[in-house]
């Protein structure tokens, strides 16, 4: 089974990963693979081409404050995933099917999970939300911005409301870390034992192919 987690902009999907990876499941941080892809030497000529060297530092690193202005700010957003998105998706895919094969499942951490189609890769979808206020403050307190800043990062991405008709389940983050907590491991416990029907399902639709191959050779 391969779930999908996301969440828009500070409604809490880093603190459910952690909560999940608590609990055992393996989970594959977009993140962690963006940053690295962001090395590659051919995505830093495709940036520099588009955004300019302004976004490089001394060391001729990507500067990730920098490119994170320079698209949420510009609003380019569209032009940074076009470039990098190709090459997140295909390692974690990569490492989603081995993890699925090591340990029955995987969980994908991707902000922009439904965004980049990737949703369409997941067995089971969990979206985490709070409310815009909620999102407002953890932002301007995280990275340092004003309202208006983080009301134009949030503008930037896809809403909240039309998020929620890709999710097999909700979860509520206005609450405490327990409340989210319990949530998670309902949803998981969902998410397996639908799994876990179709794996079976699967297996008697192949028997009962067998069975009749079986019938047609007698």
């Amino acid at each position: 089974m391969i779930c999908g987690l996301t969440g828009s902009m500070a409604a809490g999907k880093s603190t459910a990963a952690k909560l999940l990876r608590k609990h055992g499941y393996s989970v594959i941080d977009a993140d962690e693979i963006a940053h690295k892809v962001l090395e590659l030497d051919s995505i830093k000529e495709k940036l520099a081409a588009y955004f300019g060297k302004a976004i490089f530092n001394e060391a001729g690193q990507v500067d990730h404050r920098a490119l994170s202005y320079a698209a949420f700010e510009s609003g380019h957003t569209a032009q940074l995933n076009a470039i990098t998105h190709p090459i997140i998706r295909e390692v974690l895919l990569e490492q989603a099917y081995k993890a699925e094969e090591e340990t029955g499942s995987a969980v994908l951490d991707v902000p922009l999970l439904i965004e980049s189609g990737l949703n369409r890769d997941c067995d089971f979808v969990l979206l985490i939300t709070a409310n815009i206020e909620t999102r407002y403050r953890r932002i301007m307190q995280r990275d340092g911005l004003s309202r208006k800043q983080a009301q134009a990062r949030l503008r930037n991405q896809m809403p909240q409301w039309k998020k929620k008709r890709f999710a097999d389940r909700i979860i509520s983050n206005d609450g405490d870390e327990a409340g989210m907590e319990e949530q998670l491991l309902e949803a998981m416990a969902i998410a397996e034992s639908i799994a876990g029907r179709e794996e079976c399902g699967g297996r008697n639709e192949k028997n009962s192919s067998e069975a009749e191959k079986k019938g047609a050779r007698k």
